[in-house]
């Protein structure tokens, strides 16, 4: 397993590709699938040991379903891009707990059964998860619970001069009488001649979504 690693190892780039590890040719008489656990786990602990300094791992198509049993990933302190596509992880959470420790800039997911899962929340819950993200599968990643419209504050009223106060409130008060009255037909007298109403509703709803 070492020597194949060996030759997945770019140190210019400080990359290791074991992306279709089993598939490599050097492997052809044994098996060495990650989607194994303990070889996934002795593969991580043979990088920490040895490439600690590991920048960009990738770890695609290796048909990969669990992997929150590698805890030797937190021995990687400078990993940046990490590459899981088209494997069979489940849940995001046990990936944020893998990669919790590690300063990930980059992430590639898709693929992955969970993706499906997720649906339009995928991008949202990545960006909660892995804060310092900034790349998912190959495209900037930008929360969109993130950029929440910051409201006006709170006032007990909104009159522009005091002296109008009694006025306006005069006319509620008589508004709203005739309003819950029987007769509304004198409310006809608040409008002018060329008011208009608007309104707007939004019809649309998420699939999956009560």
């Amino acid at each position: 397993m070492k020597l194949v690693m060996a030759k997945r190892y770019n140190l210019q780039l400080k990359s290791l590709d074991l992306s279709k590890f089993n598939e490599d040719p050097d492997f052809a008489t044994m098996f060495c699938g990650l989607f194994h656990s303990p070889i996934l786990k002795e593969a991580i602990e043979i990088i920490s040991q040895n490439i600690p300094d590991l920048e960009i791992l990738l770890l695609n198509d290796n048909k990969i379903s669990r992997i929150d049993n590698v805890t030797m990933v937190s021995k990687l302190p400078n990993l940046k891009s990490v590459n899981m596509a088209n494997n069979r992880i489940q849940n995001v959470a046990t990936l944020s707990l893998v990669f919790k420790d590690c300063p990930l800039l980059e992430l590639n997911l898709k693929g992955n059964p969970f993706v499906e899962k997720l649906r339009s929340r995928y991008r949202n819950e990545i960006a909660k998860k892995f804060p310092t993200v900034k790349v998912l599968d190959g495209e900037p990643l930008v929360s969109t619970e993130n950029n929440i419209t910051t409201l006006p504050p709170a006032k007990a009223s909104f009159f522009c001069q005091i002296e109008g106060t009694d006025i306006v409130r005069q006319f509620l008060e008589q508004y709203f009488l005739i309003l819950d009255s029987a007769n509304r037909a004198p409310l006809a007298d608040a409008y002018h001649e060329d008011a208009l109403l608007s309104t707007e509703e939004n019809s649309w709803t998420e699939k999956g979504l009560c």
